[in-house]
């Protein structure tokens, strides 16, 4: 498959999504139906994991799953088989479309910001992972 063919069903994925993820904040954003539903999920779920010891310390290394360092490493999978395809066009745009909208993200999150419960154990936490990207 050409290269041109790639890269238009890449834009199209990539446009499809951005537009799925937008409409998903405008959904959750308070006050809504679906944010309330969404934090009371939420809450009901953390003090079940928090009595469940063996449950919890999985959560906490489940959560491990969002952060920044292992977004970036999954991501470089596609890269460098790209690379391997000599696809050097598509692994650049792949790179850039998975580090440039890092200051978006951030924003993104403060915009939809929610308070962590008010948890001993969560006050060491220094990002927004907890819960669900929150």
């Amino acid at each position: 498959m050409s290269a041109s063919v790639w890269t238009k069903r890449f834009l199209i994925v990539s446009v499809v999504s951005l537009l799925g993820f937008i409409l998903l904040g405008w959904l959750l954003k308070p006050p809504s139906a679906i944010a309330d539903w969404d934090e009371r999920l939420s809450d009901q779920t953390f003090t079940w994991c928090w009595n469940q010891p063996q449950f919890y310390s999985f959560t906490t290394e489940w959560s491990k799953l969002g952060t920044t360092p292992f977004l970036y490493a999954l991501g470089a999978i596609p890269i460098l088989f790209l690379l391997a395809k000599k696809e050097h066009f598509l692994a650049m745009l792949f790179l850039a479309v998975q580090v440039a909208p890092k200051r978006l993200h951030m924003d993104l999150k403060e915009a939809y910001t929610r308070p962590r419960p008010a948890h001993p154990e969560l006050e060491r936490l220094t990002d927004f992972s907890f819960p669900s990207g929150h």
